[in-house]
């Protein structure tokens, strides 16, 4: 994966993924998440939730994350599954709380506040990913704007 990619998903620490549950229906949530250098994402959630139903289901989601301020978009669809080795876990929660820290408003983030939620972490590995930079000042086509990095 690009440099630039990596270096751009290890700067943001907030995205919406999607998952696609048994109804049919489409879910999104926003999550924080943490990437590694081969530009896969973890991220914290319950057992609980619509996303951990639909992930166990079916095993992807969709990914965007953006910088509003650089106009540079992130879109992907990634295979997911559960860490299940409890130090990598315990590395990757301790990873994301101290990256997370002093950036979020309200400290701590909202999985730190659930009693017995049953957290666990979701780790990413695209297999589809396009760059989308804005920040040109000259009108183009939409295809001008958009780089895919991954098929």
């Amino acid at each position: 994966m690009h440099s630039k990619v990596i270096q751009f998903l290890q700067s943001q620490t907030g995205a919406v993924i999607s998952t696609l549950g048994d109804d049919g229906h489409i879910n999104s949530s926003f999550v924080y998440y943490v990437c590694n250098p081969e530009g896969e994402i973890y991220f914290v959630t319950s057992h609980s939730t619509k996303k951990y139903k639909n992930i166990k289901m079916r095993g992807e989601l969709n990914f965007v994350t953006t910088n509003q301020k650089e106009l540079i978009t992130v879109q992907a669809r990634g295979r997911v599954k559960v860490l299940k080795d409890m130090t990598e876990s315990q590395r990757v929660y301790g990873l994301l709380m101290q990256i997370l820290k002093g950036k979020i408003v309200n400290w701590p983030p909202p999985f730190t506040k659930m009693q017995d939620a049953n957290l666990v972490i979701m780790k990413v590995t695209f297999d589809w990913l396009r760059w989308g930079d804005f920040s040109r000042i000259t009108q183009a086509p939409l295809h001008e704007f958009y780089e895919q990095i991954i098929p």
